[in-house]
């Protein structure tokens, strides 16, 4: 049975500004559950992913 992206992506991405401290990233990834957020710039462009769940201290899944 193939994997789909749905199957493992979710609907609303989480991003945080560029100036978000690591604990305001760790604090984002464990309220909406997720293992990385994305980074945004000043006019909201993605600017890239955060460090994995396991590089803040927080198991995958």
């Amino acid at each position: 049975m193939p994997i789909e992206v749905k199957d493992v992506m979710g609907r609303v991405a989480i991003a945080v500004p560029a100036d978000a401290s690591f604990a305001d990233i760790v604090a984002a990834m464990k309220r909406f559950a997720v293992g990385a957020v994305t980074v945004i710039d000043a006019d909201r462009r993605p600017m890239g992913p955060s460090p994995p769940a396991p590089a803040c201290g927080r198991p995958p899944g």
